[in-house]
Protein backbone atom coordinates (compact mmCIF):
# COMPACT_ATOMS: atom_id res chain seq x y z
CA UNK A 1 0.00 0.00 0.00
CA UNK A 2 1.52 3.28 -1.34
CA UNK A 3 0.50 5.99 1.68
CA UNK A 4 -0.85 9.22 0.46
CA UNK A 5 0.22 12.74 0.88
CA UNK A 6 -2.30 15.63 0.14
CA UNK A 7 -1.33 18.97 -1.34
CA UNK A 8 -0.81 20.43 2.03
CA UNK A 9 2.23 18.09 3.14
CA UNK A 10 -0.15 15.86 5.59
CA UNK A 11 -0.46 11.75 5.12
CA UNK A 12 -4.32 11.37 6.49
CA UNK A 13 -5.94 7.89 7.22
CA UNK A 14 -9.47 6.96 6.63
CA UNK A 15 -11.20 4.03 8.31
CA UNK A 16 -14.69 2.61 7.18
CA UNK A 17 -16.36 -0.11 6.47
CA UNK A 18 -18.22 0.49 3.24
CA UNK A 19 -18.11 2.92 0.43
CA UNK A 20 -21.38 4.07 1.35
CA UNK A 21 -19.15 7.02 2.74
CA UNK A 22 -18.78 7.89 -0.91
CA UNK A 23 -21.62 7.96 -2.73
CA UNK A 24 -21.48 10.93 -5.15
CA UNK A 25 -18.42 11.57 -7.51
CA UNK A 26 -16.56 14.42 -5.93
CA UNK A 27 -16.54 12.44 -2.53
CA UNK A 28 -13.97 9.79 -4.30
CA UNK A 29 -12.04 12.51 -5.99
CA UNK A 30 -12.03 13.42 -2.53
CA UNK A 31 -11.11 10.40 -1.09
CA UNK A 32 -7.55 10.11 -3.67
CA UNK A 33 -6.02 12.69 -0.87
CA UNK A 34 -6.27 10.10 2.24
CA UNK A 35 -5.21 6.54 2.80
CA UNK A 36 -7.73 4.19 3.46
CA UNK A 37 -8.21 0.82 5.56
CA UNK A 38 -11.52 -0.71 5.00
CA UNK A 39 -13.14 -2.47 7.58
CA UNK A 40 -14.26 -6.30 6.41
CA UNK A 41 -13.89 -9.82 6.21
CA UNK A 42 -14.98 -10.57 2.74
CA UNK A 43 -12.05 -10.65 -0.04
CA UNK A 44 -12.30 -7.41 -1.65
CA UNK A 45 -9.03 -7.01 -3.69
CA UNK A 46 -6.73 -4.35 -2.47
CA UNK A 47 -6.16 -0.87 -3.83
CA UNK A 48 -3.13 1.02 -4.31
CA UNK A 49 -4.03 3.76 -1.69
CA UNK A 50 -6.10 1.00 0.71
CA UNK A 51 -5.90 -1.91 2.37
CA UNK A 52 -9.37 -4.40 3.28
CA UNK A 53 -7.93 -5.97 7.24
CA UNK A 54 -11.02 -7.88 9.50
CA UNK A 55 -9.05 -5.24 12.21
CA UNK A 56 -8.66 -8.36 14.22
CA UNK A 57 -4.55 -7.23 13.95
CA UNK A 58 -2.81 -3.96 15.05
CA UNK A 59 -2.87 -1.63 12.21
CA UNK A 60 -0.13 -2.51 9.59
CA UNK A 61 1.62 0.92 9.81
CA UNK A 62 4.57 2.37 11.68
CA UNK A 63 4.55 4.58 15.49
CA UNK A 64 3.68 7.99 14.12
CA UNK A 65 2.75 7.38 10.59
CA UNK A 66 -0.31 9.79 10.02
CA UNK A 67 -1.38 13.38 10.91
CA UNK A 68 -4.81 12.72 11.03
CA UNK A 69 -6.80 9.75 11.28
CA UNK A 70 -10.53 9.33 10.98
CA UNK A 71 -12.68 6.71 11.84
CA UNK A 72 -16.11 6.34 10.02
CA UNK A 73 -18.92 4.61 11.43
CA UNK A 74 -16.42 1.55 12.59
CA UNK A 75 -16.92 1.41 16.07
CA UNK A 76 -20.30 -0.06 16.54
CA UNK A 77 -19.47 -2.97 14.43
CA UNK A 78 -16.68 -3.84 17.27
CA UNK A 79 -16.72 -5.17 20.75
CA UNK A 80 -16.12 -2.90 23.51
CA UNK A 81 -12.41 -4.79 23.97
CA UNK A 82 -11.61 -4.60 20.55
CA UNK A 83 -12.67 -0.69 20.01
CA UNK A 84 -10.77 0.34 23.16
CA UNK A 85 -7.58 -1.63 21.13
CA UNK A 86 -8.49 -0.05 17.84
CA UNK A 87 -8.68 3.27 19.68
CA UNK A 88 -4.84 3.13 21.03
CA UNK A 89 -4.02 1.90 17.38
CA UNK A 90 -4.88 5.17 16.29
CA UNK A 91 -3.48 6.78 18.86
CA UNK A 92 -0.07 4.39 18.14
CA UNK A 93 -0.17 5.75 14.61
CA UNK A 94 -0.91 9.38 14.79
CA UNK A 95 2.20 12.17 14.83
CA UNK A 96 2.33 13.85 17.99
CA UNK A 97 -0.13 16.59 18.00
CA UNK A 98 -2.53 15.28 15.22
CA UNK A 99 -6.00 14.66 15.46
CA UNK A 100 -8.27 11.85 15.79
CA UNK A 101 -12.26 11.60 14.71
CA UNK A 102 -14.72 9.04 15.25
CA UNK A 103 -18.23 8.89 14.33
CA UNK A 104 -20.55 6.47 15.38
CA UNK A 105 -24.36 6.13 15.64
CA UNK A 106 -25.35 8.18 18.72
CA UNK A 107 -27.55 6.31 21.47
CA UNK A 108 -28.35 8.97 23.32
CA UNK A 109 -29.95 10.62 19.94
CA UNK A 110 -31.57 7.28 19.08
CA UNK A 111 -33.20 6.46 22.57
CA UNK A 112 -34.63 10.11 23.07
CA UNK A 113 -36.01 9.73 19.41
CA UNK A 114 -37.72 6.34 20.49
CA UNK A 115 -38.80 7.34 23.95
CA UNK A 116 -40.74 10.29 22.04
CA UNK A 117 -42.20 8.63 19.40
CA UNK A 118 -43.34 5.60 21.63
CA UNK A 119 -45.48 8.39 24.04
CA UNK A 120 -46.90 10.06 20.84
CA UNK A 121 -48.18 6.90 19.44
CA UNK A 122 -49.49 5.44 22.88
CA UNK A 123 -51.18 9.36 23.20
CA UNK A 124 -52.19 8.93 19.32
CA UNK A 125 -52.41 6.04 17.84
CA UNK A 126 -52.22 6.67 13.87
CA UNK A 127 -50.59 5.23 11.15
CA UNK A 128 -48.08 7.68 11.09
CA UNK A 129 -46.94 7.80 14.46
CA UNK A 130 -46.91 4.09 14.06
CA UNK A 131 -44.55 4.30 11.39
CA UNK A 132 -42.34 6.50 12.98
CA UNK A 133 -42.25 4.87 16.11
CA UNK A 134 -41.46 1.54 14.69
CA UNK A 135 -38.87 3.06 13.06
CA UNK A 136 -37.49 4.49 15.88
CA UNK A 137 -37.14 1.32 17.47
CA UNK A 138 -35.32 -0.12 14.31
CA UNK A 139 -32.79 2.04 15.09
CA UNK A 140 -32.21 1.77 17.97
CA UNK A 141 -32.05 -2.46 18.15
CA UNK A 142 -31.94 -3.89 14.50
CA UNK A 143 -28.09 -3.90 13.09
CA UNK A 144 -27.58 -5.42 16.48
CA UNK A 145 -29.93 -8.46 16.31
CA UNK A 146 -30.53 -9.03 12.55
CA UNK A 147 -30.45 -12.92 11.40
CA UNK A 148 -29.62 -11.45 7.83
CA UNK A 149 -28.29 -8.44 5.74
CA UNK A 150 -30.55 -5.47 6.42
CA UNK A 151 -32.81 -7.16 8.66
CA UNK A 152 -36.02 -5.65 9.14
CA UNK A 153 -35.28 -2.09 8.48
CA UNK A 154 -34.62 -3.64 4.55
CA UNK A 155 -38.27 -4.82 5.22
CA UNK A 156 -39.73 -1.73 6.16
CA UNK A 157 -37.71 0.21 3.54
CA UNK A 158 -39.26 -2.46 0.77
CA UNK A 159 -42.89 -2.40 2.20
CA UNK A 160 -42.47 1.54 2.32
CA UNK A 161 -44.36 1.48 5.81
CA UNK A 162 -42.21 4.54 6.70
CA UNK A 163 -42.25 8.40 7.11
CA UNK A 164 -39.39 10.03 4.58
CA UNK A 165 -39.06 12.99 6.62
CA UNK A 166 -38.55 10.76 9.89
CA UNK A 167 -36.38 8.67 8.28
CA UNK A 168 -34.18 11.52 6.71
CA UNK A 169 -34.26 12.86 10.25
CA UNK A 170 -32.36 9.86 11.74
CA UNK A 171 -30.43 8.67 8.75
CA UNK A 172 -29.96 11.11 6.71
CA UNK A 173 -29.09 10.72 3.06
CA UNK A 174 -28.43 7.20 2.68
CA UNK A 175 -31.05 5.79 4.04
CA UNK A 176 -33.41 8.35 1.99
CA UNK A 177 -31.57 7.01 -1.45
CA UNK A 178 -32.37 3.92 -0.58
CA UNK A 179 -35.88 4.60 0.55
CA UNK A 180 -36.55 6.82 -2.55
CA UNK A 181 -33.99 6.84 -5.46
CA UNK A 182 -36.16 9.25 -7.43
CA UNK A 183 -35.28 11.80 -4.65
CA UNK A 184 -31.84 12.34 -6.00
CA UNK A 185 -29.72 13.23 -8.73
CA UNK A 186 -29.29 10.42 -11.79
CA UNK A 187 -25.24 10.84 -11.15
CA UNK A 188 -25.79 9.08 -7.65
CA UNK A 189 -27.05 6.21 -9.37
CA UNK A 190 -24.62 5.91 -12.04
CA UNK A 191 -21.57 6.67 -9.54
CA UNK A 192 -22.59 3.21 -7.67
CA UNK A 193 -23.16 1.39 -10.82
CA UNK A 194 -19.91 2.63 -12.37
CA UNK A 195 -17.67 1.82 -9.11
CA UNK A 196 -17.47 -1.43 -9.92
CA UNK A 197 -15.19 -0.79 -12.66
CA UNK A 198 -12.69 2.01 -10.29
CA UNK A 199 -10.94 2.20 -7.21
CA UNK A 200 -12.85 4.05 -4.25
CA UNK A 201 -11.20 6.86 -5.01
CA UNK A 202 -12.67 7.28 -8.75
CA UNK A 203 -9.71 6.58 -10.46
CA UNK A 204 -9.56 3.67 -13.30
CA UNK A 205 -9.03 0.33 -12.18
CA UNK A 206 -6.97 -2.30 -14.62
CA UNK A 207 -8.53 -5.39 -15.79
CA UNK A 208 -7.20 -7.57 -13.21
CA UNK A 209 -8.81 -5.22 -10.31
CA UNK A 210 -12.18 -5.22 -12.04
CA UNK A 211 -12.12 -9.46 -12.38
CA UNK A 212 -11.12 -9.55 -8.83
CA UNK A 213 -14.12 -7.09 -7.68
CA UNK A 214 -16.19 -9.04 -10.27
CA UNK A 215 -15.30 -12.05 -8.43
CA UNK A 216 -15.88 -10.89 -4.77
CA UNK A 217 -19.58 -9.59 -5.41
CA UNK A 218 -20.79 -12.87 -6.97
CA UNK A 219 -18.86 -14.37 -3.82
CA UNK A 220 -21.04 -12.24 -1.40
CA UNK A 221 -24.68 -13.12 -2.83
CA UNK A 222 -23.37 -17.09 -3.25
CA UNK A 223 -22.62 -16.81 0.60
CA UNK A 224 -25.76 -14.66 1.43
CA UNK A 225 -27.49 -17.28 -0.16
CA UNK A 226 -26.02 -20.02 1.54
CA UNK A 227 -25.28 -18.43 5.04
CA UNK A 228 -26.68 -15.36 5.58
CA UNK A 229 -25.53 -15.16 8.98
CA UNK A 230 -22.09 -16.27 7.92
CA UNK A 231 -22.12 -13.58 5.12
CA UNK A 232 -23.09 -10.96 8.50
CA UNK A 233 -20.42 -12.01 9.91
CA UNK A 234 -17.80 -11.42 6.98
CA UNK A 235 -19.45 -8.26 6.18
CA UNK A 236 -19.16 -6.61 9.75
CA UNK A 237 -22.44 -5.68 9.30
CA UNK A 238 -23.87 -6.02 12.87
CA UNK A 239 -23.93 -3.71 15.55
CA UNK A 240 -21.84 -5.22 18.52
CA UNK A 241 -22.17 -1.79 20.88
CA UNK A 242 -23.57 1.26 20.80
CA UNK A 243 -21.77 4.45 22.19
CA UNK A 244 -23.20 8.15 23.59
CA UNK A 245 -20.34 10.97 24.13
CA UNK A 246 -19.96 9.88 27.81
CA UNK A 247 -18.70 6.36 26.83
CA UNK A 248 -16.81 8.19 23.85
CA UNK A 249 -14.88 10.19 26.11
CA UNK A 250 -14.21 7.29 28.39
CA UNK A 251 -12.34 5.62 25.18
CA UNK A 252 -10.13 8.33 24.24
CA UNK A 253 -9.58 9.09 27.66
CA UNK A 254 -8.36 5.71 28.21
CA UNK A 255 -6.75 5.49 24.89
CA UNK A 256 -4.24 8.69 25.56
CA UNK A 257 -5.86 11.09 23.88
CA UNK A 258 -6.08 14.85 25.11
CA UNK A 259 -8.23 17.94 24.43
CA UNK A 260 -11.11 15.25 23.89
CA UNK A 261 -14.01 17.07 22.48
CA UNK A 262 -17.67 16.57 20.86
CA UNK A 263 -18.08 17.83 17.25
CA UNK A 264 -20.70 18.79 15.30
CA UNK A 265 -20.92 17.25 11.57
CA UNK A 266 -19.32 20.11 9.71
CA UNK A 267 -16.43 21.20 12.26
CA UNK A 268 -13.26 19.23 13.06
CA UNK A 269 -9.92 20.27 13.83
CA UNK A 270 -8.38 17.76 11.13
CA UNK A 271 -6.65 20.78 9.22
CA UNK A 272 -8.91 21.55 5.79
CA UNK A 273 -11.57 20.02 6.94
CA UNK A 274 -13.88 22.31 5.30
CA UNK A 275 -12.51 20.86 1.81
CA UNK A 276 -13.39 17.12 2.85
CA UNK A 277 -16.60 17.69 4.84
CA UNK A 278 -17.28 14.24 4.93
CA UNK A 279 -19.93 14.07 7.66
CA UNK A 280 -22.15 16.82 5.53
CA UNK A 281 -24.44 15.77 3.04
CA UNK A 282 -23.47 16.94 -0.79
CA UNK A 283 -27.04 18.47 -1.31
CA UNK A 284 -27.31 20.67 1.91
CA UNK A 285 -25.88 21.82 5.23
CA UNK A 286 -27.46 18.94 7.42
CA UNK A 287 -25.42 15.61 8.43
CA UNK A 288 -24.90 12.79 5.48
CA UNK A 289 -25.64 10.67 8.61
CA UNK A 290 -26.43 12.05 12.23
CA UNK A 291 -23.96 10.45 14.48
CA UNK A 292 -22.27 10.96 17.96
CA UNK A 293 -18.58 12.80 16.38
CA UNK A 294 -15.49 13.01 19.08
CA UNK A 295 -12.46 14.05 18.53
CA UNK A 296 -8.93 14.18 20.55
CA UNK A 297 -5.58 14.95 20.13
CA UNK A 298 -2.06 12.93 20.59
Amino acid sequence: MQLVTNSYGQKNLLIWRTESLFYVPERRVLAREWSHVRYTSLPYPDEPNLINLSLAKPLPFPDQTFDNVYSFHVAEHLSVADGDRVAREMYRVLKPGGVCRLSTPDLAFFAQDYLTWLDTYQQSPTTDHFHRYQWALLNVIDQAVRPVSGGQMGMVLQSKAYNLTHLRDLNGDLLEFLADPLMTSTALRVADVARRGLYVDGTPAGAGFRYRKAACVFLQKLINRLSPQWYLRLSRENNRWYYDPVFLNKQFNEAGFRGIVIQDYKTSAIPHWDRYNFDQSAFGDYPLEPSAYIEGVK
